[in-house]
């Protein structure tokens, strides 16, 4: 009688810590995702304000060349995508280091996922900023201003990164990059939340629905 009582409290034990995990996993991100969406409609009226205040370019501030050399670098698109790409690959590595053999289809399986959401993200992405023809600060950057695909591509990554301090190092990472994007007069503060919601919220779709 106390086995079959213990099994059945082991059971429950079990689905709790399963529901937990999946809430931890899924639920808590999207969450975070609706929220950076909504930091970001709740930005549009000062988005200008803040620019104009609180941007170099904005202000006319003018920085080193050299300085100005690496941040063009990471504002180049096709350069940028090929480092995150790389970023999220080296990442998926790093969690699988300690598998053997025998395990390596789920990390390769991991590699597919991630390479899909990569594009998944800039895709849907691009799409809204065709429907949303919203000008840059500077318009010689370009009309297409929200969301902001660099965002989008960093935040990418997020669901992939099980390790707390990979994590919190990633984001700080992704954090000055997007911090570039506004000083320098590529986005508004705006567009770098949409783009982080955007993709944080469809790289957990695709995660999910192909794993």
């Amino acid at each position: 009688m106390q086995k079959v009582v213990k099994k059945r409290v082991n059971k429950k034990i079990n689905l709790f810590n399963k529901r937990h995990e999946k809430f931890n996993r899924i639920f808590v991100p999207l969450i975070i995702s609706f929220f950076l969406i909504l930091i970001s409609l709740a930005f549009l009226p000062f988005d200008n304000y803040f620019y104009a205040n609180f941007s170099i370019t904005g202000r006319g501030i003018v920085i080193p060349d050299f300085l100005s050399a690496i941040i063009l670098f990471f504002q180049e698109d096709l350069l940028f995508g090929v480092l995150i790409l790389l970023i999220g690959i080296l990442i998926i590595r790093y969690k699988h280091k300690e598998l053997n053999k025998l395990d390596r289809t789920k990390e390769k399986k991991e590699y597919s996922s991630f390479i899909l959401s990569f594009f998944a993200v800039l895709i849907f992405s691009s799409l809204l900023k065709i429907l949303i023809p919203r000008p840059r600060p500077e318009i010689i950057f370009g009309i297409e201003s929200y969301p902001s695909n660099h965002s989008a591509v960093l935040f990418s990554i997020v669901p992939f990164i099980k390790s707390k301090k990979v994590k919190i190092f990633y984001i700080s990472f992704a954090i000055l990059i997007m911090l570039s994007r506004f000083l320098f007069g590529y986005h508004f503060i705006s567009d770098l939340f949409a783009g982080a919601g955007v993709g944080l919220m469809i790289s957990i779709f695709c995660k999910e629905s192909h794993g």
